[in-house]
């Protein structure tokens, strides 16, 4: 079992006062390291983390401007995970229209859905950039793009731009693909020491049964609930299991009943 674990630390806005600035980001720094032991899942990390923390002394800091700092702090902390985000908190009193969310973007987006084709050759074609919020709009296009697909020989899912989401929708979209109610992933709390398991949904039909091969295209942006719906797929022990290498480095993702391609064309799948 594979943990993804996203730590978003939301800290009061930073200093802008000369004087102070070092003092305050000092403590922004001793701040996070305790967050980061009391909550980060990997325990065995932790030291190693921290002490890349640790070594961000004043002299490199305190020139920097607060965006550029926060940069540093994340940057700092994306080599050990990708899934750490340091950003500041928003100024709750400023005018400015608040940032788009992620799910908002795939809401109005057609849950992200950017192409669903029927290729030559009988094989159904799906790109999608996010993992949308499952309710009534997002089901009916979900719905829709399987049904399309319904008669396809092999399907390819395109995920080298997909930047994840929900994991709801991780567990919708994969039903369609595995009968029953099927096991996917287990996703544990340090904090609380509590696991949410999630199951595929057994009242969704599965239109691709066992014999429909399926391949998996994934890249470097393969992210968050993109890798966890990939790496559901290659951890069940349900189905068989082939990997194919490509001209680049494929991530350890490789499918159940599928390859994992990193950088594949779709002509590759049209015999040009």
């Amino acid at each position: 079992m594979k943990s993804f674990l996203t730590i978003t630390l939301l800290l009061m806005s930073l200093s802008a006062k000369a004087s102070n600035i070092d003092i305050d980001r000092a403590a922004l720094i001793v701040e996070l390291k305790e967050r980061i032991a009391k909550n980060y899942v990997d325990v065995s990390k932790v030291v190693c983390i921290n002490n890349s923390l640790s070594k961000l002394s004043p002299e490199v800091y305190s020139p920097l401007s607060d965006e550029k700092f926060i940069s540093l702090i994340t940057k700092t902390l994306e080599k050990h995970d990708a899934h750490f985000s340091f950003q500041e908190k928003p100024d709750q009193t400023s005018k400015q229209p608040a940032k788009e969310s992620w799910f908002s973007r795939l809401s109005r987006s057609n849950s992200g859905f950017n192409s669903v084709e029927n290729l030559t050759g009988g094989v159904g074609y799906i790109n999608f950039w996010g993992f949308d919020s499952v309710n009534d709009k997002s089901r009916e296009r979900v719905t829709a793009v399987m049904q399309l697909l319904s008669d396809s020989q092999a399907i390819i899912i395109d995920l080298r731009n997909n930047g994840g989401g929900s994991a709801e929708m991780v567990q919708l979209i994969s039903s369609y693909f595995l009968e029953g109610k099927v096991h996917l992933n287990t996703f544990y709390s340090r904090p609380s020491d509590s696991k949410v398991e999630f199951w595929t949904f057994d009242k969704v039909p599965t239109i691709f049964k066992q014999d429909v091969p399926v391949y998996i295209l994934t890249s470097k942006k393969t992210f968050s609930a993109a890798e966890e719906f990939a790496y559901n797929f290659k951890h069940l022990k349900t189905r068989n299991l082939n990997r194919r290498k490509n001209q680049r480095q494929c991530k350890p993702l490789a499918m159940v009943r599928s390859r994992c391609i990193s950088s594949s064309s779709r002509s590759d799948f049209n015999g040009n």
